[in-house]
């Protein structure tokens, strides 16, 4: 996300598709916080304090973005976000995953963060295979896209 332009080509995207709320990985942007395209859209984001790497954020269209209750950027992996509905409200996380070079212990950590209340959409790069694997044992593939097509 950091190539100039790219922002617009995903907004138009979003457009394109019909897409109100788009979750972001890898955007390797520093810091952490909320800014407003020249369309209209907001932007969050949470990203590592000094380094370009790893990075998540979420884009809202105006109309999702008017019901935005707020945002909680935890890590540069992990994003939440709370959105005002009916009959209740929902927390979007956003998340990039670790990969399996980290421990167990961090594994849990990164999974242990969800709300205890609202509808849960959990969305991101979670490093995952799918598929038959290399010596022929299978993987997880029940939601697999090539199983669709």
């Amino acid at each position: 996300m950091r190539t100039p332009g790219k922002v617009e080509v995903v907004q138009a995207e979003m457009e394109r598709y019909n897409i109100s709320c788009l979750g972001l990985s890898e955007v390797r942007w520093t810091g952490k916080g909320h800014f407003r395209t020249d369309k209209g859209n907001l932007i969050i984001y949470s990203g590592s304090e000094s380094r370009k790497e790893a990075g998540v954020g979420a884009i809202l269209d105006k109309g999702m973005s008017a019901s935005l209750l707020g945002y909680n950027p935890i890590s540069n992996r992990i994003l939440t976000i709370r959105i005002s509905s009916k009959p209740w409200n929902l927390t979007l996380i956003q998340v990039y995953a670790p990969t399996n070079q980290a421990t167990d212990r961090e594994k849990e950590d990164f999974y242990s963060q969800a709300a205890k209340q609202d509808i849960v959409l959990l969305s991101g790069d979670f490093n995952a295979k799918i598929g038959k694997g290399e010596r022929g044992g299978a993987r997880h593939r029940s939601h697999a896209i090539e199983d669709a097509i």
